[in-house]
């Protein structure tokens, strides 16, 4: 009886936890599959604010973009 919730009076909008993670997430998956998001995502990216724009860029798409340009050069072989 002493919660002031339960009362008709306070059932109006209010403020409340959200509930998930505070980071944002960037995920990309191969769209070559039949059901792609039942696959494993192909490269991923979880940070805070990671899709918020700086300037024109957002940096999850910039980081993307440069994991893509690192996976295209050529490799050179490590010798002892």
């Amino acid at each position: 009886m002493s919660d002031p919730s339960t009362f008709p009076q306070n059932q109006g909008p209010h403020i409340s936890n959200e509930v998930g993670p505070s980071d944002d997430s960037f995920v990309v998956y191969r769209g070559t599959t039949a059901d792609p998001l039942d696959s494993p995502a192909v490269w991923r990216i979880i940070r805070k604010d990671c899709l918020r724009p700086v300037g024109s860029q957002v940096p999850a798409v910039e980081e993307f973009r440069k994991a893509i340009t690192d996976a295209e050069k050529p490799k050179v072989p490590k010798t002892p």
